[in-house]
């Protein structure tokens, strides 16, 4: 986090000095108290399992009133876009008065998994990786098919691995609510522990009440 911040503040540092930006706009988006982003989940109650819904909150991070600041300035740049929307209110906004002919199709997809940036390694497959699979397959097959085998297996254990994925991702979830619900439940006991203490201090009143009256 301070190397962060530091390399955060050497470039805006610099940036001031080349003209880029002026000072205050450097001292508007540089880090003060800088806090570690918050992850955090929401569950979707209305699908089987209840999976949780990541979120990563960036608020109070070192790069918040960076990513604000660039935000405003390069909005400009996709106002005018007719590709993409940014609500499902504008997006329906523009469905109406479209007509669908009878060769076209209207399709929507639910992404589960959106990765922003991939690494190339994980893309591109190195020679060398190709060479040592290759030694592992039959020898009375030739190098092609060997190279056909050799992306197969991957595959497989690619969804094997998926898999074993998705399985601890459900675990998390459950995880997660059993966590929450017993959170409810203390609560819920607290609060009955609270009504029981009024509910004496109410009697200890009457009592106090009655033996006044009787003095009386």
């Amino acid at each position: 986090m301070k190397k962060l911040v530091t390399g955060l503040d050497k470039t805006l540092t610099d940036m001031q000095k080349n003209k880029p930006i002026t000072k205050s706009v450097r001292l508007a988006i540089k880090p003060i108290d800088a806090a570690t982003a918050r992850f955090y989940g929401l569950p979707k109650v209305h699908k089987a399992g209840i999976p949780l819904r990541p979120i990563v909150s960036l608020r109070g991070a070192p790069t918040f009133h960076l990513a604000k600041w660039l935000l405003r300035n390069l909005r400009s740049l996709t106002s005018d876009a007719t590709t993409t929307v940014c609500s499902a209110y504008q997006f329906l906004e523009q469905l109406q008065g479209v007509q669908i002919t009878s060769d076209e199709l209207m399709v929507s997809f639910d992404v589960t998994s959106l990765f922003n940036s991939i690494p190339a390694q994980v893309l591109i497959l190195d020679d060398d990786d190709d060479d040592d699979d290759d030694d592992d397959d039959d020898d009375d097959d030739d190098d092609d098919d060997d190279d056909d085998d050799d992306v197969d297996d991957d595959d497989d254990d690619d969804d094997d691995d998926d898999d074993d994925d998705d399985d601890d991702d459900d675990d998390d979830h459950m995880m997660m609510m059993m966590m929450m619900m017993m959170m409810m439940m203390m609560m819920m006991m607290m609060m009955m522990i609270r009504m029981m203490m009024m509910m004496m201090m109410m009697m200890m009143m009457m009592m106090m009440m009655m033996m006044m009256m009787m003095m009386i």
